[in-house]
């Protein structure tokens, strides 16, 4: 499916992907979730970002494993890259109002998260478990 954006058209998608473009922010990315196994994404500055989470929560090593299996690039945010996330969650939409991992580790048992009801950053065990968002560069 293609989705055009003011005057923006997007080509070279494949029929089961849904791409979503937030332009300077000013449109609300869509929520809905996509059918296919490749992550509809939303974009961010110089990022794609993934339109919906995995589908339950996991530690911090199996989230960097999850991310790195969608393969091209797909990874987990830096805690500055999620904390822009953050920042802009109501125009990226679908967003759970919980923790999400980011890459970045604070010791060797401990990763930054972020609480995306409050802004929060924590370090957290990388133990627990977490909400993940993939993300990659364009």
């Amino acid at each position: 499916m293609l989705v055009a954006i003011g005057i923006i058209w997007l080509t070279g998608c494949t029929k089961s992907e849904e791409v979503n473009i937030v332009d300077n922010l000013s449109s609300p990315g869509n929520t809905q979730p996509s059918t296919s196994s490749t992550p509809a994404i939303n974009r961010l500055g110089n990022l794609e970002i993934a339109t919906r989470d995995f589908v339950e929560k996991m530690t911090w090593e199996a989230a960097k494993k999850a991310c790195a299996d969608l393969g091209d690039g797909w990874r987990l945010p830096t805690k500055e890259e999620l904390n822009e996330m953050y920042r802009n969650k109501d125009k990226l939409g679908a967003f759970t109002l919980d923790n999400y991992w980011s890459s970045s580790e604070n010791t060797n048992y401990y990763a930054w998260s972020q609480d995306f009801s409050s802004g929060i950053q924590n370090s957290n065990s990388k133990l627990n478990p977490n909400l993940v968002r993939a993300i990659k560069a364009l």
